[in-house]
């Protein structure tokens, strides 16, 4: 693990919290302006939503102070486990989102709807679905080479914005489209019904990510493609060695992945000095620092299978 890469990852998670933060006051303010100019109660909740999404935030700005700040003597470890923690508690608030989400929603339903000024709530709708959608996808770059869980919980974050946007958007449409057919009865019950369903189907992704959180906290083994990853350079460095067996054990916490790797060498094989053992190890070490992670690698060699 190389001091470089760690603080690439670090000023990563950096950026995507920062630009997060500065996106969510952004789309608040807009919400709540468009929200009092068309008397929607929606658009405003949008607006409060992005807010809370704000400060929920907060516990991922302390965690990556916490990382940064380096103390070997008693994290001789690292302090990356504090990702996937910090990462559960970014989801369980997306959680609580959606259910105050569909609670407003059938709450409203409940009251008999809501009418308002449809031709601003459209405009409300394609603004904000474009610069949620835009958010994301900026987001997912910035974390497309280095992946930490901190980071990952702000892009879907976004993803479940952009979704809600559209949902948003689409409720605005429906009931432009129920006033042209003469059907106004109708019209303030569209949009909470499909906030309704879009937060019950989306509420599956956070749940299914805190399960990948825990997995990393009990040093599961990763997902199939990194141990891919891992396979193919293991295989490209050593195969001009000779070796009878090796182990290979993966984990990956945070931004960082575990390695541990056990050769069992054969008699005569060229690995059979310290300084060619030494050779191997540097080759692969030097492999594994161009993965999109920081690295912590144990590669052992024995002569007994």
């Amino acid at each position: 693990m190389t001091t470089e890469s760690t603080n690439t990852v670090q000023m990563i998670n950096k950026r995507v919290i920062d630009s997060s933060i500065y996106f969510s006051i952004a789309i608040t303010i807009f919400a709540l302006i468009t929200g009092v100019l068309s008397s929607s109660k929606l658009i405003i909740f949008d607006g409060i939503k992005n807010l809370l999404g704000a400060v929920f935030t907060i516990p991922s700005i302390i965690a990556i102070k916490f990382i940064k700040k380096q103390d070997n003597v008693n994290y001789p470890f690292g302090k990356e486990a504090i990702e996937p923690i910090v990462a559960i508690v970014q989801y369980c608030a997306l959680i609580y989102i959606c259910i105050t989400n569909i609670n407003y929603a059938i709450k409203l339903i409940l009251d008999g709807g809501y009418m308002i000024i449809i031709k601003t709530g459209i405009f409300y709708g394609f603004v904000s679905t474009i610069f949620k959608i835009g958010a994301y996808i900026y987001l997912k770059t910035l974390t497309k080479k280095h992946s930490t869980a901190i980071a990952e919980a702000e892009v879907v974050g976004w993803l479940f914005e952009s979704i809600v946007g559209v949902g948003i958007l689409l409720g605005f449409i429906f009931s432009w489209l129920l006033s042209i057919i003469d059907k106004p009865v109708y019209m303030p019950y569209i949009d909470p019904i499909l906030n309704v369903i879009i937060s019950l189907i989306f509420g599956i992704i956070p749940l299914m990510a805190i399960k990948d959180c825990v997995k990393e906290l009990l040093l599961a083994k990763p997902k199939p493609e990194i141990i891919s990853l891992i396979d193919e350079k293991i295989e490209k460095v050593s195969i001009n060695y000779n070796f009878d067996y090796r182990t290979l054990r993966l984990a990956k916490i945070g931004g960082k992945l575990i390695i541990e790797i056990d050769y069992v060498i054969k008699e005569g094989s060229k690995l059979d000095s310290v300084y060619k053992q030494d050779q191997l190890r540097s080759q692969l070490e030097v492999d594994f620092s161009k993965l999109p992670y920081t690295t912590m690698i144990n590669i052992n060699f024995t002569g007994k299978g």
